[in-house]
């Protein structure tokens, strides 16, 4: 019966939309129909006029149906390759995840496979989280709202591997003490956060509506906060249920007979790649507030730093002349390299960018976030970086190889805002 149902529909959408290839009718893991609609290349003018048709359609007749357009390529990787029987799997209605559970368990590299999955699905969702609650422009209401469906997907993940979905476990989330009671991660009251988040998102929804009010209050950033707590924990959890004892062995016979620092750099690295969303830690630099005002820098004959003629504290990294910048120094085919501190006075997003003409560098508290070292006409290149409150290690390294000389050093949490640092943001030598 459910199959002569999906036949109709599918006549239906091929009379109204007359470019259809294929289609296929799907359930996503909340029970909503899905029209996946194959086609050739068109327009995107003429797919939006066809989705308006098809939803307007799909209202007349009291029906919820999603369309999905995918093009050839597309509709072979989802629908004629492993990958997307997988897809198709974990979009069977109440029982997604744990389909997708099921089809990790039956690869060889189970659990890792699942464990490097779900970790790395909960730090990036809490890096999300985070960066909204302290940079976001999206008004609180907007906030919570995402960050309800994605704490509700890690929920569904945590019950998934109790072998269970949540809608179907007895009291849905409030049954969450009775498989994870035991757990030393989790707290009786964890389950109540997705409650929490709900009245907040309502209560900051009326608010903006209302009022207009679009900042963070003190008590939903409080439960925001709250929220990275437990996604650390879910972390810890998952890496702790997902690591077997072999595993634990393997690994720690590999730590004591590895001697020298290649293992440390592996890691190091792996962390590096898969946090995207952490902040740049300020440095302790006691006496920072006493020599603020500029930055030592190292002046080269050559290119590629071969001859020191001088060192001196330039109060900004910024010249522009045909001539010598320095004293002794030639005026063409010569380098700079500056190194010291650089103050941030609030925490949150940066753009650091260089105006330059020829080749720059800059590196900022050890990571590379600008690299055009070639001759080039004057540009402004950029990096973005996202940084605590505080005196961070930089290095500019600058060459000129002929005509105009120029370099400027700016920053601004706007890179259509950015100004020249000016030197009291600046600080003496590493």
């Amino acid at each position: 019966m459910e199959n002569e149902k999906d036949e109709n529909v599918e006549e239906e959408i091929k009379q109204i939309l007359p470019f259809t290839k294929d289609i296929k009718i799907l359930k996503t893991p909340k029970g909503e129909g899905v029209a996946v609609i194959k086609y050739s290349s068109l327009p995107a003018s003429q797919i939006a006029e066809g989705r308006t048709k098809l939803i307007r359609l799909m209202i007349e007749k009291g029906k919820k149906l999603i369309p999905v357009f995918m093009n050839d390529s597309e509709w072979k990787l989802l629908f004629e390759s492993p990958a997307g029987e997988r897809w198709l799997e974990s979009l069977e209605p109440e029982r997604g995840m744990l389909n997708l559970i099921k089809i990790f368990k039956g690869s060889k590299n189970y659990p890792k496979s699942l464990r490097k999955l779900a970790v790395r699905v909960i730090e990036n969702y809490s890096g999300i989280i985070e960066s909204l609650s302290s940079d976001s422009y999206l008004p609180p209401h907007m906030i919570f709202e995402v960050t309800h469906r994605m704490i509700d997907e890690v929920f569904e993940i945590l019950f998934a591997m109790k072998g269970v979905g949540l809608s179907e476990s007895e009291g849905g989330i409030l049954s969450f003490s009775k498989y994870f009671a035991d757990s030393k991660y989790f707290r009786a009251d964890d389950a109540f956060i997705l409650y929490e988040m709900e009245s907040s998102f309502k209560k900051c929804k009326n608010l903006f509506i209302i009022a207009g009010k679009s900042d963070i209050g003190r008590d939903e950033k409080y439960l925001l906060d709250k929220v990275v707590d437990f996604l650390s924990r879910c972390r810890k959890y998952v890496n702790e249920e997902l690591t077997t004892e072999q595993e634990r062995k393997r690994e720690k016979n590999l730590f004591i007979g590895i001697t020298s620092g290649v293992f440390l750099i592996i890691i190091l690295l792996i962390l590096w790649f898969w946090k995207p969303w952490d902040y740049l830690k300020p440095v302790n630099v006691p006496f920072a507030e006493q020599k603020r005002g500029g930055i030592s820098g190292v002046y080269y004959a050559g290119k590629n730093f071969e001859k020191v003629i001088t060192q001196k504290v330039d109060r900004k990294i910024r010249f522009r002349t045909y001539g010598s910048p320095v004293s002794g120094v030639p005026q063409d085919f010569f380098s700079v390299r500056w190194k010291g501190y650089i103050f941030f006075p609030d925490s949150g997003v940066y753009y650091v960018c260089t105006q330059s003409d020829d080749g720059v560098r800059v590196e900022l508290g050890g990571r590379k976030i600008i690299e055009e070292w070639r001759e080039k006409p004057l540009t402004e290149d950029c990096g973005k970086v996202r940084v605590k409150k505080g005196w961070h290690s930089i290095t500019v390294e600058y060459f000129e190889a002929g005509g105009e000389a120029t370099i400027d050093l700016l920053r601004g949490k706007k890179k259509s805002q950015v100004e020249s640092v000016p030197a009291y943001d600046l600080c003496c030598s590493k």
